[in-house]
């Protein structure tokens, strides 16, 4: 995680920024060495790629639109279910900065990663180098807009996330 991507949250605490960087970038750290992790029971917990634009907010790029009704609700409730969290987007540096501050200052900086592969993908594929990782992070469910059928809504993703990791 670059330190650099909060440096325009000059409106939020620094103490809290610099408190967020430091934890994101310990888990970016942790990631190196799958045999140190300290991983959640994942039995049925999985890795969802949230995709940012269309499915977060309203698409404005490079803008940032209103919330998606019930975004910050439900992703509050994947994480707190213990799912991995991928923040998965096409935004990169100014755009992809002021997403995260804007998650930041809703409460909803919660993602595990950030267009990255988690902790638990590593634990899962421990003979993977990190840099033989593809671009294309893994997910067992990938939330995005330009799905085939588009984006249902986050209460039909969330049922289907909680039916699919109870086995049914």
């Amino acid at each position: 995680m670059n330190k650099n991507l909060f440096k325009k949250a000059s409106k939020i605490s620094r103490s809290q920024v610099k408190k967020t960087a430091k934890s994101l970038q310990k888990a970016d750290n942790e990631c190196i060495l799958a045999d140190n992790v300290n991983m959640r029971d994942n039995m049925n917990k999985l890795i969802i790629a949230v995709d940012f634009d269309g499915v977060m907010c309203d698409v404005k790029f490079p803008n940032i639109g209103k919330p998606i009704d019930g975004a910050f609700e439900y992703v509050r409730k994947l994480h707190e279910l213990g799912h991995d969290l991928i923040l998965w987007t096409c935004r990169n540096n100014e755009s992809l900065e002021n997403a995260v501050i804007w998650l930041f200052r809703n409460d909803c900086l919660i993602f595990d990663a950030i267009n990255k592969n988690t902790k638990t993908w590593l634990t899962r594929f421990p003979n993977f180098a990190r840099d033989e990782v593809s671009a294309k992070v893994f997910a067992d469910v990938y939330i995005d807009d330009k799905q085939i059928g588009g984006f249902t809504g986050w209460e039909n993703a969330y049922n289907y996330i909680t039916k699919l990791a109870k086995g049914d």
